[in-house]
């Protein structure tokens, strides 16, 4: 097999960690549309001074970047084969209350799941057009295991452009209404969510309170 056991994903923990992902790259004063030329979810235009590129968003809850095997030489998994950009948002392995966002050069993530593709053909254990895809590791560097963990450990040679607090999210999703929240946590938190909702920075965002 090309892709390895995973659980069973939580999809309201997914959007949530896509809104994040996409929150992360408006506070870097990115410009965020859909591509006209595709249908896949994943994908957007980043836009900063003048300057685009393709970037597809991906969420991981279990520590794996995966991606759909397209053809049998493993040199095309799904949006990553025309990415310039791959932007990932993933619990944080020390302490998964909160999230860390990526943006990592897409040639570098190609050169990854190309070197893992190859490593299990070797191995004989890769087949062609595998419909779940594979699975490549963010956090776990190659010789950690026989096979599964080559191409990985790409988050641990990257900084994070960002690290939210997953607890002050459900917090402010909630109205505002958590006595455990502080003021400052639930405006910082609607900024976030207004900016993304408007196409703007959270910095661009006022917020008046009246006693």
């Amino acid at each position: 097999m090309v892709n390895t056991p995973k659980k069973k994903k939580d999809s309201s923990g997914q959007k949530r960690l896509f809104a994040i992902a996409e929150a992360a790259l408006k506070d870097q004063g990115w410009r965020l549309e859909r591509p006209t030329d595709s249908r896949k979810p994943s994908e957007r235009l980043m836009t900063k001074r003048g300057h685009t590129l393709r970037a597809t968003i991906r969420t991981s809850q279990d520590e794996w970047l995966a991606f759909p095997l397209k053809d049998a030489k493993g040199t095309k998994f799904g949006p990553l084969a025309t990415a310039d950009r791959v932007v990932v948002a993933t619990l944080d392995p020390e302490d998964s209350n909160y999230a860390l966002v990526f943006d990592f050069p897409a040639e570098d993530v190609r050169e990854r799941f190309k070197k893992a593709f190859d490593a299990r053909k070797r191995a004989g254990l890769a087949v062609v057009r595998m419909q779940h895809g594979m699975w490549v590791s963010l956090f776990r560097h190659d010789g950690q295991h026989p096979v599964y963990y080559i191409g990985g450990g790409i988050a641990l040679e990257y900084k994070p452009i960002a690290r939210v607090s997953l607890v002050d999210e459900a917090r402010a999703v909630d109205d505002g209404e958590s006595t455990a929240a502080s003021l400052s946590d639930v405006v910082a938190a609607a900024k976030r969510r207004i900016a993304a909702a408007a196409g703007v920075t959270p910095e661009q965002v006022r917020i008046s309170i009246e006693a």
